[in-house]
């Protein structure tokens, strides 16, 4: 009776840590409400080889690689963007965009994408972020390997705003 109830405490223990685990995974966008603003954006960046090699030397992962008994790849450049509801200095909430796999991006020295995103209406600000990275991949004395990103450089644009219900406007920004 005991091993039994002990079984199922820790098969509900198990249940909900991963529950935890699984809503931790989901992007928190922004709740925007009914009747939610249509932002479009378009945004276009571009970052040269010479800029990616100075980073990669800066970073000293200029090949060839030595010492350490590691293994090393890089990999990139990648972009990472979004726009964001700026609610202070240090807190940034993503809102959400009506197609998430168009933020996804492969490889390359320039970005060009357009999406719409959802945000809530008022006065606010709204900060589009562009990122772009190269991925230092390196295996060492332990099993599996690591990814590191290592930042190339960093745009960032405000837009203070005054937003209506259902409102549709359209950004752009262009970043080199």
């Amino acid at each position: 009776m005991l091993t039994v109830s002990l079984k199922k405490g820790l098969n509900l223990l198990i249940w909900t840590v991963s529950l935890v685990l699984l809503a931790s995974c989901a992007p928190m966008w922004v709740e925007t409400g009914a009747d939610p603003v249509k932002v479009e954006v378009g945004v276009e960046a571009k970052v040269t080889q010479a800029k990616v090699e100075h980073t990669l030397e800066i970073n000293q992962l200029t090949p060839p690689f030595t010492g350490g008994g590691l293994l090393h790849e890089i990999k990139g450049p990648f972009w990472q963007w979004g726009l964001y509801l700026v609610r202070s200095a240090e807190d940034l909430a993503p809102l959400k965009p009506e197609d998430p796999s168009a933020l996804e991006s492969g490889p390359g020295l320039d970005l060009k994408r357009r999406l719409v995103f959802n945000a809530p209406k008022g006065k606010l600000r709204l900060r589009l972020l562009v990122e772009c990275y190269m991925e230092h991949h390196y295996i060492g004395d332990l099993p599996g390997g690591n990814v590191d990103p290592v930042p190339v450089i960093t745009w960032f644009k405000d837009y203070d705003l005054d937003l209506s219900p259902g409102q549709e406007i359209q950004i752009t920004a262009s970043f080199k």
